[in-house]
């Protein structure tokens, strides 16, 4: 007897589930054309579109940063912008990157450890502060390190001062 009712609630399970996903397909088939052309009509796939092409021109953005001779002199390299976030942020990010096969080649390095996490870069209109994590400090020659970070910051205002931060607090070198 139990076995009779629990065959007939799974049938009737069955019955409830088909009969939603086939009410729910028609739903869809019904409001999906009146949900598409209300969206066209109400212009917001040009007001999107726009935005995509505003965050696309912002990824062409070329970025000026600095690596470091064999000679120990700073040298501009530019490389193209890969977030869309903020020029200053993007630009000590990518400091921190190793430097590709082309840098290299050129003969710069990247006194910078890869594995320094940017915590923040601000600027003011004396200063350019760029806080980095703790990492920094296991530079090969922190001098050089310094150079590098400075060089980068006189690209963006020639006559700001590099507040350099390790984990928020001041370092001085």
């Amino acid at each position: 007897m139990s076995n009779l009712i629990s065959k007939r609630k799974k049938k009737n399970f069955f019955i409830i589930l088909i009969t939603f996903l086939i009410l729910s397909s028609v739903e869809l088939f019904i409001f999906i054309p009146r949900v598409n052309k209300a969206i066209n009509e109400s212009g917001m796939k040009e007001i999107i579109g726009q935005q995509n092409e505003k965050l696309i021109a912002k990824k062409k953005e070329q970025l000026t940063i600095f690596y470091i001779d064999i000679e120990g002199n700073p040298s501009s390299y530019l490389i193209n912008s890969y977030s869309t976030y903020d020029k200053l942020h993007d630009t000590f990010e990518a400091l921190k990157d190793p430097p590709s096969l082309d840098v290299l080649n050129h003969f710069y390095i990247s006194y910078i450890p890869s594995n320094t996490k940017l915590i923040g870069a601000t600027q003011t209109q004396n200063a350019i502060y760029i806080n980095y994590s703790k990492e920094i400090l296991q530079s090969k020659n922190i001098n050089l390190c310094y150079k590098q970070i400075e060089a980068t910051v006189k690209s963006f205002n020639n006559k700001a001062k590099l507040i350099l931060l390790v984990n928020g607090v001041i370092y001085n070198i």
